[in-house]
């Protein structure tokens, strides 16, 4: 099981975006073979307030319904979840607090690689953090 970051998603859904064909390639592998990703709930908190910020709620609220019919799982997030990001606000005081939950999300449930193009995930050693097209590689 592999996690998956919010850009990717909203990524994804932008023909505009500059990894929208990376993202695309790698969210269409995921639901046509048995790669096994999934995400969190933060995950459609963020895509529902990006969807606010930028006037495009119709597109996110399809985003949202991709994420909750097609992942494999959708992670809640906790009151195990919240333990260990509690731990990672005070080891990782310049993070965004956003990206702490997704860390947290993955050490809760045991999940070692997140799939993102957000390059703070690098600096976390718990996770190993692969862009879409650096996973894809891999396999």
């Amino acid at each position: 099981m592999i996690y998956v970051d919010t850009n990717v998603f909203i990524d994804r859904s932008d023909k505009s975006s500059a990894h929208y064909a990376e993202a695309k390639k790698f969210i269409d592998k995921a639901l046509t073979t048995t790669l096994l990703i999934t995400t969190s709930t933060e995950t459609i908190q963020e895509i529902i307030y990006y969807g606010y910020k930028m006037k495009k709620m119709n597109d996110v609220v399809k985003i949202c319904y991709l994420i909750v019919d097609e992942l494999n799982d959708l992670l809640s997030v906790d009151v195990l979840t919240i333990r260990e990001y509690l731990k990672f606000v005070h080891k990782y005081p310049r993070v965004d607090s956003r990206d702490l939950i997704h860390l947290a999300a993955c050490l809760a449930n045991n999940i070692g690689t997140i799939i993102t193009f957000d390059r703070d995930f690098k600096k976390f050693k718990e996770v190993r953090a692969l862009t879409p097209g650096e996973y894809l590689k891999l396999v």
